[in-house]
């Protein structure tokens, strides 16, 4: 499948949230702090995303201010 720029299991995202920079690996199930899961909340409302989406997510019932800043194809 070809990279398409989007969020999906196996890119590299980097991410603001709450206004700390953070570079996770898209997987299916997450094993390492480093990567986000694709079946978590935050996975689930980022997956199909590009670069410059923002919003507030609401996770845990607490809001969670989230922007993409870059994705790289794995």
């Amino acid at each position: 499948m070809e990279f398409d720029g989007s969020i999906r299991v196996g890119t590299s995202v980097t991410l603001e949230i709450s206004g700390e920079t953070e570079t996770l690996d898209v997987v299916y199930k997450a094993s390492k702090e480093s990567h986000l899961s694709g079946e978590s909340p935050i996975g689930k409302a980022l997956l199909g995303k590009k670069i410059g989406f923002e919003s507030t997510l609401t996770i845990n019932n607490r809001p969670l201010p989230v922007k993409i800043i870059d994705i790289r194809a794995g």
